[in-house]
């Protein structure tokens, strides 16, 4: 607690320093004044008034960078209408508004490392006739126009209260930050921003193709349809895969998923492993999700040895902090307390727990499938569980699991 008491402190007093120096360097761009006049003016200031005016700086800087949020997914959100796409899910933060059997709900989800997401399905055509630059291109021009308003209202009217002040000048910056971040072609952490993902699927139709293939699951898996049920030709595999690049990480993730909900583990493992061999290639994320998965599928193979050896403290925090938003993290906790710990009584009640917030949930169709895993796993209709190190429970290892 101290420490984070010590980050939070430190954060603030460095958001309040350089939200002065932001608003220091507009006013001399603004008045014209030289730095050393601007100084003399701020040494003669009261401290309360410095303090006031970096407070209003620090408040402006983070109001206005939760706006841009917002405002940036609302302009991937008009450019997706514009373009045929249709409604599935908008994220600020861990709160979502998702569309589900024709009306709309409030859920709770999160991906590391993201502020917002807006998710749509594509309107039905080829590859090469898919619109996507609208779709991609919409967040970075609502920054750019909405940073162009405040900047265009700080040069034509004078009289402007303190911190509506502050505030235009950090929509205009934090706009400026956010259309620059995603609209020049880069990859962050291993993540293709949406400058670098335009650039993309306009030289590469099979990674367009899968772009689609990737929403279209999407968007049926939260509407409740399970994997298993979705068509097999719209979680192909890239070849050769590239696991540098995420969409092709999360091909083989999802694939593995189809995999775990016909009952096939034998594949859903080998495919997992495949991407595990790859994981200095893969972004963190991504590799979090496949160690997850392949605690499973050892698990119900019988390797629980190998299960140990991926279910570190680091993976531990993780699937503690997303079970919650995540049902597959509850089958996971579930494989663990049943095959790893000799837990049935404790694998029932994470089973109850997940039966009875099953609506809480944002992809239902993820729901069903790791109800139904569990389910298996708990009833016993799978004569799957290897020797527990712990408990000496042994049955026979069988690679498939019965699902409803």
């Amino acid at each position: 607690m101290i420490k984070q008491a010590i980050k939070i402190v430190t954060s603030l007093f460095c958001g309040m320093l350089i939200g002065t120096g932001i608003v220091f360097l507009v006013v001399m761009a603004m008045t014209g004044k030289s730095p050393e006049t601007i100084a003399n003016i701020l040494a003669k200031a009261d401290i309360a008034d410095i303090a006031v005016s970096c407070t209003m700086s620090m408040a402006a800087f983070i109001i206005t960078t939760m706006l841009q949020i917002v405002i940036h997914e609302s302009g991937h959100l008009v450019g997706g209408l514009l373009t045929g796409y249709r409604f599935v899910s908008f994220r600020i933060c861990n709160i979502a508004l998702i569309r589900h059997d024709g009306s709309f709900a409030l859920r709770r989800y999160s991906v590391a490392g993201t502020g917002g997401q807006c998710l749509m399905t594509p309107p039905d055509t080829t590859p090469e006739a898919m619109p996507y630059a609208v779709y991609n291109a919409g967040g970075i021009v609502a920054n750019i126009v909405v940073a162009t308003a405040a900047t265009a209202a700080l040069l034509l009217y004078n009289e402007i209260p303190l911190f509506a002040f502050h505030l235009l000048i950090f929509t205009a910056i934090t706009g400026v930050f956010f259309a620059t971040l995603n609209g020049i072609p880069m990859k962050m952490n291993g993540v293709t921003n949406d400058g670098y993902n335009i650039m993309m699927f306009r030289h590469n139709v099979a990674n367009r193709k899968l772009f689609a293939n990737q929403l279209r699951i999407n968007g049926m898996i939260q509407d409740g349809t399970r994997p298993k049920d979705i068509p097999k030709e719209l979680f192909e595999i890239p070849s050769p895969t590239d696991y540098s690049e995420a969409m092709h990480a999360s091909a083989v993730i999802m694939a593995a998923s189809r995999k775990l909900d016909t009952g096939d583990m034998t594949d859903a493992h080998a495919m997992l492993c495949e991407a595990e061999n790859h994981r200095n290639e893969m972004i963190g994320l991504l590799v979090k999700e496949t160690e997850c998965e392949l605690i499973f599928t050892s698990l119900v193979i019988g390797d629980i040895a190998e299960a140990r050896r991926l279910y570190t403290d680091e993976l531990k925090k993780y699937i503690t902090a997303y079970r919650n938003t995540m049902s597959s993290k509850q089958r996971i906790l579930c494989a663990i307390a049943i095959l790893m710990d000799g837990d049935e009584t404790k694998a029932r009640r994470i089973y109850d727990e997940m039966e009875a917030g099953r609506g809480k949930y944002m992809m239902q169709g993820e729901v069903k499938m790791d109800l139904a895993l569990t389910h298996a796993l708990i009833d016993g209709n799978t004569g799957m569980a290897a020797t527990n190190e712990k408990t000496g429970i042994g049955n026979e290892c069988v690679h498939t699991l019965t699902l409803n």
